[in-house]
C-alpha cells in the first residue's frame, strides 16, 4: 500500500513502516499490517534501515545520455537551403500585402468584414493564449457570472 512516516511524540525519532492490507479471516474484514523497515536520520533525511529487516534499496538504472547525430552539411547546401528559406518568405510577403490591400477595400465597402479581416490580419497567437489562460483560470468573465448552489436563482 505505501510507507508510513510515524513519529514518536516523547524521543522524536521519526520511523519508517511498510504497510499493506490483508483480509483478516478472523475479522472477516480487510486489516491494515505493518512492518518496520527503519528511521529516519534526522540531519540528512536519509533513512536508516533496521538491520536485515529493512526493505532492499532498489537499484535505479542510470539512463543513458543520447548521442547527439552530427548532421555534415556543407556551406553549399546550407546556403541553398537559406536561399529557399528567403524565396518562401518573399512569396509569403507578397500574398500578405495582396491580402492586406483587399481588406484595405472591403473595409470601404463593408466596414464589418474590412474589421474583421484587418484583425485576423493583425491576429497574434501568443496573445490569445494568454487570454485563454485566463479563462482557464477564472480570471475573465464576459458577459456571464459564476454561478453557485445547485442552479435556482
Amino acid at each position: 500500500m505505501g510507507i508510513a512516516y510515524i513519529p514518536n511524540k516523547k524521543s522524536g525519532v521519526v520511523y519508517v513502516f511498510d504497510t499493506w492490507r490483508e483480509f483478516d479471516p478472523q475479522k472477516g474484514c480487510r486489516v491494515t499490517r505493518r512492518k518496520a523497515i527503519g528511521k529516519l536520520d534526522p540531519v540528512t533525511n536519509e533513512l536508516i534501515p533496521t538491520g536485515s529487516r529493512g526493505r532492499p534499496k532498489k537499484e535505479r538504472p542510470v539512463p543513458a545520455e543520447p548521442v547527439p547525430e552530427e548532421e555534415d552539411l556543407s556551406i553549399a547546401a546550407l546556403s541553398a537551403m537559406m536561399q529557399d528559406l528567403a524565396t518562401r518568405v518573399e512569396a509569403l510577403q507578397e500574398k500578405m500585402q495582396m491580402i492586406q490591400s483587399i481588406a484595405d477595400e472591403l473595409s470601404v465597402e463593408e466596414p464589418d468584414i474590412g474589421a474583421l479581416l484587418h484583425s485576423a490580419l493583425l491576429y497574434d497567437p501568443e496573445e490569445d493564449a494568454d487570454q485563454d489562460e485566463d479563462l482557464d483560470a477564472g480570471h475573465l468573465y464576459v458577459g456571464q457570472e459564476r454561478s453557485r448552489g445547485n442552479g435556482k436563482r
